[in-house]
């Protein structure tokens, strides 16, 4: 399964995210997601990331607006960074699906409220060491069929030697249904799938790759991701290899 992580590509502008979003939706990605914070929820206002943060937050209203006209069009995830984004993304549970970002990873309480009310969680564990990971898939157990553990090394670009494909392996055999981030340099768009291949060969069910309209404009995480038509051309490769 593929997840387009449309991430902060829409620079703020809720027409820039709808013309993203509509033209992902003739793509065969299996699900996009989005990811939703309020910015003073999130950063002091001396925090040295407030300032471009704002630059790029889209209200709850416009967020409620882009849910309600696309959840039946695409299966989405929300993926908030904050208690008051988790609230609201709470209000649409029927609707969509969640991912826990790897800053809430020890939130236990956010986690398991998360697998109460949403039908599938995604987790993010890129930032943690491997004993971490061992106490915490403890705690899961008994929701593995319920969560999808997703892993990616958390540079952009990465290198795929920094990558644990090892440790996606190890969790598919403790059986924890995996997912890998990808965040290569697009520039060298085969390392991409070299990765991807390795992650797939591993016991990945699913991928996730940011896309955006325009590479050359160097939106936010541009570096890491595909353009919409490279975007499914990848999605081609894999779905007839594998």
């Amino acid at each position: 399964k593929f997840i387009a992580e449309v991430a902060s590509t829409h620079k703020g502008s809720l027409k820039r995210l709808k013309h993203i979003l509509n033209r992902l939706l003739v793509t065969d990605t299996d699900y996009i997601k989005l990811q939703i914070y309020n910015n003073s929820k999130l950063n002091h206002i001396s925090s040295r990331f407030y300032k471009n943060l704002k630059k790029i937050e889209i209200p709850y209203k416009k967020w409620s607006f882009i849910i309600n006209n696309y959840y039946k069009k695409k299966k989405l995830i929300l993926e908030p960074f904050d208690d008051e984004s988790y609230k609201f993304c709470k209000k649409y549970k029927k609707k969509v699906l969640i991912k826990i970002s790897s800053s809430e990873i020890d939130n236990l309480n956010l986690i398991k409220d998360a697998i109460k009310n949403f039908k599938k969680v995604f987790i993010n564990i890129s930032g943690c060491n491997n004993n971490y990971i061992a106490r915490f898939t403890k705690q899961l157990k008994k929701y593995q069929n319920k969560v999808i553990l997703l892993y990616g090394f958390q540079s952009f670009p990465s290198k795929i030697k920094d990558v644990r494909f090892n440790l996606i392996q190890n969790l598919c055999k403790k059986k924890f249904i995996t997912g890998y981030s990808d965040h290569s340099n697009s520039d060298q768009i085969f390392e991409s799938y070299v990765a991807s291949a390795l992650a797939i060969n591993k016991g990945s069910q699913y991928i996730e790759k940011h896309v955006t309209l325009n590479r050359g404009s160097m939106p936010p995480d541009f570096s890491s991701s595909f353009e919409i038509k490279d975007y499914q051309n990848y999605i081609n490769y894999f779905k007839k290899i594998f």
